[in-house]
């Protein structure tokens, strides 16, 4: 599998990096899918649109301090909006928006944000773009190559 992933991204989310790698190596030893796993490298490359992108599908990558900030920022539905502008110059393209953390986190930031707003915003993106909380980095990376795997095309 090789995975595109954003300049910015793979140099803040270093173990993420290391442990995409680590997970890739385990499912080339046990996955099904042999083709799908015969080569598996991230290439780094500045995007346009997401943080990570596998054939046709992009998938921008939030932290949940990341995603609350947005949303106090008023910066949510902007990047939606240039996302949804990428689909539109590749209908083929499929969107989704992950949010690593978990949930009560959102209590813990040094910026008190208010709950309802951050539940809210996520509901009203995820009708336009499939969004998802996917728990700490392990989860997300296994969430982020399950993704990848259920939409491969031989």
């Amino acid at each position: 599998m090789i995975i595109t992933m954003d300049t910015n991204e793979y140099a803040l989310h270093p173990l993420i990096v290391d442990g995409i790698n680590k997970f890739l190596a385990q499912k080339q030893l046990k996955s099904k899918l042999v083709d799908m796993y015969k080569e598996n490298k991230i290439i780094n490359t500045k995007m346009a649109c997401g943080d990570y992108m596998f054939n046709n599908i992009i998938v921008e990558h939030m932290t949940i301090a990341d995603f609350c900030g947005k949303v106090k920022n008023d910066l949510i539905f902007q990047q939606a909006q240039d996302m949804l502008y990428t689909k539109e110059q590749y209908p083929d393209i499929k969107l989704f928006i992950m949010i690593s953390g978990s949930p009560t986190d959102i209590m813990n930031l040094p910026v008190p944000s208010n709950p309802d707003s951050i539940i809210a915003a996520w509901a009203s993106l995820n009708k336009i773009i499939n969004t998802s909380f996917m728990g700490n980095s392990y989860f997300f990376i296994r969430g982020l190559v399950d993704l990848f795997e259920k939409h491969y095309d031989n």
